[in-house]
């Protein structure tokens, strides 16, 4: 079998997001085994630019020999701040002039209309066996023309790609919803001939209804080597991952959100809990944070906790600092769905609560759990607590683990197959 050898990794984000760190290990982990070299992979930065902040992010890969190239449309500055408006507005006139080019089908036009370093991750790209987008992460179509500009911005590397003559691989992504019929033409035209991995059933019947197929292989996170058990269990202590809201919402909205896992956390240091609030995601940006979550749901807890030793609020920690934490709870209340995988894989039971897309739910249910799944809007403190004391007396443990153990066999099995050189 005529095997990958050279591949485009796109786009890595910095270990603040540690879900998406888990999933370009696992990555990394698994084109190694199907041998391609470190020094054959090329990684696309999220930074615009170079910088300390952007180097320091990327030295364990530098130090393997892995070449870090600017990305076509950086998410981030080289300070590490989201881009400015100026930059948005450039970013979507070079979005629309790539379109246009990718309309006319020629590699020597995207050459012809490129300088610097975009001319040269586009020579790498051509260069390269494979163009892979890592996994993890949403496509969908929001309302709207912004919504439709940010579905173009998040697949036209797939539409380059092809227009360069490289094949394209979608790792375990979650697809949809798209808003409008526009959005539906875009996935179909854009992702005709692409190799698709779908991570649960509901983004896999999303493509189906755009005739698109893909293969069901679950989230990467899964099949990450480093999760493995670092501390010792304590019975009765839970952890919660808790992201910012959208700032989108009311005032009202965030106290309303805020109050839930307040009164919820308290109700449970009542009853005997040990609870540890933990920042599963602390950036890139402050909109990503989970540290801003925790200050406003603790600020709302009754000041008698604040000195007790049942209740930690815990500063950010390394990738490892979480496995360690993970590792000695019981269970893991989730809106950061792979703190809900990380404590899968390190033997927690696990409730998670969705706030966008399928991801949430669509994970759940290929694990048989979709009973310990809450979504945001259906979220209050009675439902929350319910989900928890069931989760403590039906969830096992040993299931959770053996269903784990087939999907890492299904994602080397599914994954191996497409890691072959175009004809």
């Amino acid at each position: 079998m005529n095997k990958l050898k050279k591949v485009v990794l796109s786009n890595f984000w910095p270990d603040q997001n540690a879900g998406d760190f888990a999933i370009f290990m696992a990555q990394i982990e698994i084109l190694n085994k199907e041998g391609v070299l470190d020094e054959n992979i090329h990684i696309l930065s999220c930074y615009k630019g170079e910088s300390s902040i952007s180097v320091n992010n990327f030295n364990h890969f530098t130090a393997r020999g892995m070449k870090i190239l600017p990305g076509l449309f950086p998410s981030l500055n080289k300070y590490g701040e989201l881009i400015s408006k100026v930059e948005k507005v450039l970013q979507l006139l070079k979005i629309l002039k790539f379109s246009i080019l990718c309309l006319f089908r020629s590699s020597k036009l995207l050459f012809m209309f490129s300088k610097g370093k975009t001319l040269r991750t586009l020579e790498a790209i051509e260069e390269s066996d494979a163009v892979i987008l890592k996994g993890g992460a949403f496509i969908i179509g929001f309302p709207g023309i912004r919504g439709s500009v940010f579905l173009l911005r998040n697949i036209v590397l797939v539409w380059i790609s092809k227009t360069l003559g490289t094949k394209v691989i979608i790792m375990p992504h979650s697809f949809g919803p798209f808003a409008n019929r526009f959005q539906k033409f875009m996935i179909r035209h854009i992702f005709n001939g692409v190799s698709i991995f779908s991570r649960e059933e509901l983004s896999y019947q999303t493509l189906e209804e755009l005739n698109l197929h893909s293969t069901i292989v679950p989230d990467l996170a899964f099949s990450w080597s480093a999760l493995e058990q670092t501390a010792i269990k304590k019975k009765n202590k839970i952890a919660f991952t808790i992201r910012p809201l959208s700032s989108f919402k009311s005032e009202a909205e965030h106290r309303k959100y805020y109050s839930i896992f307040a009164s919820s956390i308290e109700k449970l240091l009542e009853d005997g809990f040990e609870i540890s609030l933990v920042p599963q995601v602390t950036g890139p940006t402050i909109f990503e944070d989970d540290r801003v979550a925790l200050k406003r749901v603790r600020a709302l807890l009754n000041p008698k906790w604040m000195n007790s030793a049942k209740l930690k609020v815990l500063p950010g920690l390394t990738i490892g600092g979480l496995i360690k934490e993970y590792s000695s709870c019981e269970t893991i209340c989730g809106m950061r769905m792979h703190s809900v995988i990380f404590g899968l894989k390190l033997g927690c039971k696990v409730i998670s609560i969705s706030y966008l897309g399928p991801k949430h739910k669509g994970i759940m249910r290929s694990l048989n759990l979709e009973k310990f799944h809450i979504d945001l809007e259906n979220l209050c403190e009675q439902v929350l607590l319910r989900k928890i004391y069931q989760a403590f007396s039906d969830q096992s443990v040993e299931e959770n683990k053996k269903r784990i153990g087939q999907f890492i066999d299904v994602t080397n099995e599914r994954i191996s197959k497409s890691l072959v050189r175009k004809n």
